[in-house]
C-alpha cells in the first residue's frame, strides 16, 4: 500500500483492542498526529481475526 499517493501506514499495538476499539483508537491517531480533520473520509484495513499475521480481509471507509 505504501506504493500509492497519500497511503500512510500507521502500525501500533492492537493485541487488546476490539475491532470496533481499533476503528476509535486508529482515527483519533490521525487526528493527533495531523494527517486527518473532522469531516474527512479515511480507508482503514485490518483483519476480521486480530493479531493473526496475514489476515488482512476487511477494508472500512470511515468517517473521522
Amino acid at each position: 500500500m505504501a506504493l500509492y499517493r497519500g497511503v500512510v501506514s500507521l502500525p501500533f499495538d492492537t493485541s487488546a483492542m476490539t475491532a470496533e476499539e481499533l476503528n476509535d483508537r486508529a482515527l483519533a491517531l490521525l487526528v493527533e498526529k495531523g494527517i486527518a480533520e473532522p469531516g474527512d473520509h479515511v480507508m482503514l484495513t485490518r483483519g476480521d481475526e486480530m493479531n493473526a499475521h496475514g489476515g488482512t480481509n476487511t477494508l472500512k471507509i470511515l468517517g473521522v
